[in-house]
């Protein structure tokens, strides 16, 4: 159903109109829930690109690719991202904001998992008797 409304959407309204945007966005969340990690990073990717041009740094919209990142397994691409968040929510959110936390518990969940992946290349070339 969203697909379909989304496919009418990008016949009839502009790429950068408001409504198409939040339709896209709605979308790319259901991918990512149901798991289609991949639909959900191109599809969020593609509003962002969009949102950038049109929207200031801060808007909320811009805020929400990093969660597919890290869904679809691209953890180093979710940090950029965050780092970024954390950076820009630090600037509007108040100190005790529960999305600026939320940020910033993840953006730490991703660097343990960097860390963590790192450990196990690091004890693989032990093992293997490589450099890494």
């Amino acid at each position: 159903m969203l697909e379909h409304v989304v496919e009418i959407r990008e016949r009839i309204l502009a790429e950068d109109h408001p409504s198409r945007l939040a339709s896209e966005g709605v979308l790319a969340r259901a991918y990512l829930d149901d798991g289609q990690t991949k639909k959900a990073v191109e599809m969020l990717e593609h509003v962002v690109e969009i949102q950038e041009r049109i929207s200031a740094e801060d808007h909320r919209s811009r805020l929400t690719s990093e969660h597919a990142y890290l869904a679809d397994g691209q953890t180093k691409k979710a940090v950029e991202m965050l780092e970024h968040v954390v950076a820009v929510e630090a600037e509007i959110l108040a100190e005790d904001d529960p999305s600026r936390h939320l940020s910033q518990d993840l953006l730490q969940y991703c660097y343990e998992r960097l860390k963590g992946a790192g450990a196990v290349m690091e004890s693989k070339a032990s093992v293997l008797g490589e450099e890494i």
